[in-house]
């Protein structure tokens, strides 16, 4: 099963259905940790596509302008994903 909430991750592993990738804020931040499920780290790279949506009937705020510049140079930063494979 595929899920984009980490808090869901923690909850099916807890609950023995598996084991997942979960962000770790959302472990340590949670009740799982308590509850006796264990977070191990993962050293491997892991792509992962990201979307800003913004409505189209308005422009972005000065504010939410600024943030996508910062991302766009961030990102410039990052090393490239590996090529799919077909």
């Amino acid at each position: 099963m595929e899920t984009a909430f980490s808090a869901t991750v923690c909850e099916m592993a807890w609950r023995q259905l598996g084991v997942g990738i979960a962000n770790w804020a959302a472990f340590a931040t949670g009740p799982h940790a308590n509850l006796g499920l264990v977070a191990r780290p993962l050293t491997s790279a892991i792509w992962f596509r990201s979307l800003l949506l913004t409505p189209p009937q308005r422009g972005c705020s000065a504010l939410v302008d600024a943030f996508f510049h910062e991302l766009e140079k961030h990102r410039e930063r990052l090393p490239k994903p590996p090529m799919a494979r077909g």
